[in-house]
């Protein structure tokens, strides 16, 4: 069971999440590690996620629950449940996503054996829709393969920045002291490509093969299911009204990553390399993906004339 000082603080932001809010919870009770907390923070939901989160936490001292007066964004909610915690590790949760039993013990074990210098591990995915089964296919299957194992801090930001997709990692588990490091959520778009990308430069990560997250897409999903345009997810991130964002998503993202290696906390001359990297890596990256897009439409062209 827990202990006084738990090893390991969840923390569960979520908004209007009852349908799958109680399944989310059995699964982290029923994790094989149980030296944990949880914290969720409420974001003025409207729904019975108040009446669920207060019966949860009724039922197991491990779970902590506060409400938000006003809904403050995505990126706020987030932030907060790291800040009202403090084991040394910590692992974000989705309100929707499940996580097999042996989720938190593989990924604590992992960080354990790793030493310091790695600062995040997580597992494969598998992509579920709101029933619960498995998504053919997967849409998640090949964008989590964030390895970055070099002792060379910008040679890991090359490596994020290549492999980034859908970013599972985020819910994997982090140390305290390397997060506490950087930016958490920023209130924009992406930004936790960003969050990714400073770990990068503070250590390594560490990639478990075995499918233990289960990520599911379903129409009400807080992301681009139920935000379709730019204006509804940067809302999503920051709470308040939904106005275009005055620069383009890909634009503020360059910005942010700039942003991000000019003001890490590593040695000078490391932070410029970090910095120098940056925006050939991105050029690179667009560059691969124009010409795969160009390559599928030639092979689907191929096919309508066959």
């Amino acid at each position: 069971m827990t202990s006084p000082t738990p090893k390991l603080s969840i923390g569960l932001p979520v908004y209007n999440g009852e349908n799958y809010l109680a399944e989310a919870l059995d699964t982290l009770l029923a994790q094989s590690f149980e030296d944990f907390e949880v914290m969720i923070s409420d974001n003025a939901s409207t729904d019975r996620t108040q009446e669920i989160c207060e019966a949860y936490a009724r039922r197991d001292a491990r779970i902590r629950y506060a409400r938000l007066s006003e809904n403050r964004g995505a990126a706020y909610n987030y932030n907060r449940v790291f800040e009202e915690t403090s084991a040394p590790y910590f692992k974000w949760a989705a309100h929707d996503d499940l996580c097999e039993p042996t989720f938190l013990e593989r990924c604590v074990e992992a960080l354990d054996s790793a030493g310091a210098d790695t600062v995040l591990s997580y597992t494969a995915a598998v992509t579920i829709d709101g029933e619960g089964a498995p998504i053919v296919p997967d849409p998640y299957a090949s964008g989590d393969f964030l390895r970055p194992q070099s002792d060379f801090a910008p040679a890991r930001l090359v490596h994020t920045l290549r492999k980034m997709s859908m970013v599972n990692a985020v819910f994997g588990v982090i140390r305290r002291d390397a997060l506490r490091k950087t930016r958490l959520i920023g209130p924009f778009v992406a930004s936790d490509y960003v969050l990714m990308v400073e770990l990068a430069m503070l250590g390594r990560f560490t990639r478990l093969d075995e499918p233990l997250l289960l990520r599911r897409k379903h129409p009400e999903g807080s992301r681009h299911e139920a935000n379709p345009t730019l204006a509804d997810v940067a809302a999503w991130f920051h709470g308040g009204d939904r106005k275009a964002p005055v620069l383009s998503p890909r634009l503020r993202l360059t910005l942010e990553y700039l942003r991000s290696t000019s003001s890490a906390e590593l040695p000078l001359a490391t932070r410029l390399a970090c910095t120098a990297v940056v925006l050939p890596t991105l050029a690179e990256r667009r560059l691969r993906v124009t010409a795969g897009r160009w390559r599928r439409r030639l092979l689907r062209r191929e096919d309508a004339l066959a």
